[in-house]
């Protein structure tokens, strides 16, 4: 594992083992791209993700915020994101083919979850398959003041947006009503992926490791050594055990 560098590289990570890889009991390299600077061209990122294609890595990977209170840049300090994630692995799924797409990890509470499925299903088309929704509840207050929407309940919405984008990847029609979306059964939502977009859940919190289990797909912690439980002394939930690109 590698440290972040410059835009010259990518950044490695370990990652799940995925579809792309064929090979679900090995261990395999993603990156996360280094989009954190509004200078950076466009080609950059294509040539990154086409040069960790050519050296065998498994995916690439791209981080989210939409209107941070500070400046982009490598974390800790800085915000990192900014090219818009979604819109970015669209136009790198028509560059690549064979790298894992994802997003490490979108701020779902702040994103419409209605389009958001239409979104995710669109880019696993495009890119046949290949793109993994990553997603987390945010911890930026700015961010959800700015885009009028309430910090405290982060975590619920992002369950409900889960379950929707599931509902519809399934080809389950309406009717539909979990409180924040509502449809009858005169809805159409295309186009329907062949496969249901997988999850990659990231956090390290009780509630993140509770939504890892139910929603299933993989699970991305941050911060810790290698073995270690993320909250601390409590043994491991059921549910999935992969770790996801840090």
């Amino acid at each position: 594992m590698s440290d972040a560098v410059t835009t010259q590289h990518p950044t490695a990570h370990p990652a799940v083992p995925g579809a792309a890889t064929g090979r679900p009991d090995r261990m395999r390299l993603h990156v996360v791209l280094p989009s954190e600077a509004g200078t950076m061209p466009a080609p950059e990122l294509v040539r990154l993700a086409r040069e960790a294609e050519e050296l065998g890595y498994a995916g690439v990977w791209l981080p989210d915020h939409l209107l941070p209170p500070g400046p982009y840049g490598r974390p800790p300090e800085g915000y990192g994101g900014v090219y818009e994630a979604l819109t970015t692995l669209a136009f790198l799924a028509a560059a690549t083919e064979r790298l894992t797409l994802g997003t490490s990890v979108l701020i779902a509470p702040l994103r419409e979850p209605l389009l958001l499925a239409r979104q995710s299903a669109t880019l696993a088309r495009l890119s046949g398959g290949r793109f993994v929704l990553g997603v987390g509840v945010g911890w930026q207050p700015y961010e959800f003041a700015a885009a009028g929407v309430g910090f405290g309940d982060r975590g619920a919405r992002t369950d409900r947006t889960l379950r929707l984008v599931r509902h519809l990847h399934t080809g389950a029609g309406g009717p539909y009503d979990d409180g924040q979306v509502a449809f009858d059964g005169r809805a159409v939502f295309q186009p329907v992926p062949r496969e249901p977009v997988p999850f990659l859940i990231g956090g390290n919190s009780d509630a993140a490791l509770r939504r890892a289990a139910e929603f299933g797909g993989h699970w991305q912690g941050v911060g810790l050594a290698p073995g270690s439980s993320p909250t601390g002394q409590r043994s491991w939930p059921d549910g999935p055990r992969r770790a996801g690109p840090g």
